[in-house]
């Protein structure tokens, strides 16, 4: 960090200097332009005019990378905000064709648009201003709540149908927290400015932090259905603590979903109040030395995980109310 003075060079203008190596990094010169940005903070963001969307470029060679490894790299060349991604190989590149179209699944805003035989190109077309953080982390929230719901409703009716379409709908989580992670990443490495999502670094880092709680708890639900569908495959009846749970949690995320919507500290601490007792709960139930099913073990253990998650939510919100409050 450096300390620059401001001159004054008219009655309302001031100048500042800029260093020199900056300067040269991005040959930049008299009559070169710069980007100013003014933060929701009051700080200014500068950066060089011609460096558009279009240059933050990722070159991927797939050469010898196993399909996952593919998948990865492509999930992570947009986690870091890159606005265009090339995959290419020495050899031809059509043998993993479908693990591009299967990364892009996750992706928000990333198409193909171009192919050939040894290279495919990606580029992004997706607008951070169109991409209100709060309001997708609340459609975060409402899908994993129902996912809850709905996989208790399969180990107690035994629908497979329901069980499928819980699994489904986490790709769309999957989605949505990718873009959050995106957003982020895009502000803090200065890609993208504040006004343009309409969003502090401190506000975006508080709702990346939820995404990633409640893309825990859609994966709990994902797993109670797994589970479910390898071991029963008929209906159970869960026993009355693990009913009482599953009451408490449910109501819980509904505190959640209210809570990070107002920023209602008492909702905060009414989550934070009944974390022990949902942990007493399960723990009685494990040890309750009835004979149990694997589903119903694989169930209370992610009713104490998804408990855990609505726990750091709530301390992730608390935090956040006292930064943007302090001072």
């Amino acid at each position: 960090m450096e300390l620059r003075k401001l001159q004054q060079t008219g009655g309302s203008s001031f100048t500042i200097t800029v260093p020199k190596d900056w300067v040269e990094e991005f040959d930049l010169g008299s009559k070169k332009s710069v980007v100013i940005t003014r933060q929701n903070n009051g700080s200014l963001v500068l950066r060089p005019g011609q460096l558009g969307k279009i240059d933050q470029v990722v070159l991927i060679d797939i050469q010898g990378l196993r399909d996952r490894e593919v998948v990865r790299e492509i999930i992570a060349s947009y986690l870091s905000g890159a606005e265009e991604v090339r995959i290419f190989s020495k050899e031809s590149v059509s043998g993993q064709r479908a693990n591009v179209r299967r990364a892009l699944r996750f992706l928000i805003g990333f198409e193909i648009v171009s192919e050939a035989s040894n290279q495919v190109s990606i580029r992004n077309i997706f607008d951070p201003s169109k991409f209100p953080v709060l309001e997708n982390v609340e459609k975060m929230l409402i899908m994993a709540q129902e996912m809850f719901v709905d996989a208790a409703k399969c180990i107690e009716s035994g629908d497979q149908e329901l069980a499928l379409d819980v699994i489904d709908r986490d790709t769309e989580i999957d989605r949505l927290y990718f873009a959050v992670i995106r957003q982020f990443n895009s502000v803090i490495s200065g890609r993208i400015s504040e006004e343009e999502t309409r969003s502090s670094v401190v506000e975006m880092n508080y709702y990346r932090t939820v995404a990633m709680s409640i893309e825990r708890i859609a994966d709990h639900a994902v797993k109670m259905t797994k589970t479910f569908d390898k071991y029963n495959k008929k209906k159970i009846v869960l026993p009355s603590k693990t009913s009482l749970m599953f009451e408490r949690l449910l109501n819980s995320l509904d505190d959640a979903r209210k809570m990070v919507k107002s920023l209602d500290k008492s909702l905060a601490h009414k989550i934070l109040d009944l974390g022990p007792e949902i942990e007493k709960t399960a723990r009685e139930s494990r040890r309750s030395g009835d004979k149990v099913s694997p589903v119903e073990v694989i169930t209370m253990d992610s009713f104490d995980r998804i408990r855990a998650y609505l726990m750091n939510i709530a301390e992730e919100t608390l935090d956040y109310v006292a930064m943007t409050t302090c001072g």
